[in-house]
């Protein structure tokens, strides 16, 4: 369920994007979003069939086990400034610069300590797990992929020449 309903999650709660991840804090705070815009968000996981906490897990649990299962996913997935959502949020004029700068390190940070990271996903898992992420990997990377293109903004498109 999870896997079928990941790109639409990702598509329909992309404008929320940003405020995840550009509201850095100490370990547990809530992103700095408004009663309202976090009741909309948990309306697009409750139309897919989860409660937010439940999404959480279950998209934190099979992330891991990817990871696990898959070690070249870890190098694609970790983040990077120059990657379009990343690049996104840094040029954003409404994020405040501590948000980008706690967003620098914390790409910096994961980067350098990734082994160290892929080490605390293999304790996150179980051989259960792996066993059904290896079964439905091309799956599991389809939708990733297109959760990952579902999350992007929509490109203008050049007017063509001649109408």
């Amino acid at each position: 369920r999870l896997i079928k309903a990941l790109p639409a999650i990702a598509k329909e709660s992309a404008q929320y994007q940003s405020r995840f991840m550009g509201s850095f804090g100490p370990a547990g705070t809530v992103p700095n979003m408004s009663n309202d815009e976090l009741e909309r968000l948990n309306k697009v996981f409750q139309k897919h069939g989860f409660e937010f906490e439940e999404f959480v897990m279950q998209i934190s649990v099979l992330m891991a086990t990817y990871i696990v299962v898959d070690p070249v996913a870890f190098d694609n997935l970790l983040p990077r400034e120059d990657s379009p959502e990343i690049k996104r949020i840094l040029e954003d004029p409404a994020v405040a610069e501590e948000q980008k700068t706690a967003l620098r390190q914390q790409i910096a940070s994961m980067r350098k300590n990734k082994e160290s990271l892929k080490a605390q996903f293999a304790l996150t898992t179980n051989e259960h797990n792996e066993k059904i992420i290896k079964s439905m990997l091309k799956d599991v990377r389809r939708a990733i992929e297109a959760a990952r293109a579902a999350s992007q903004p929509a490109r203008p498109t050049k007017p063509q020449k001649g109408k």
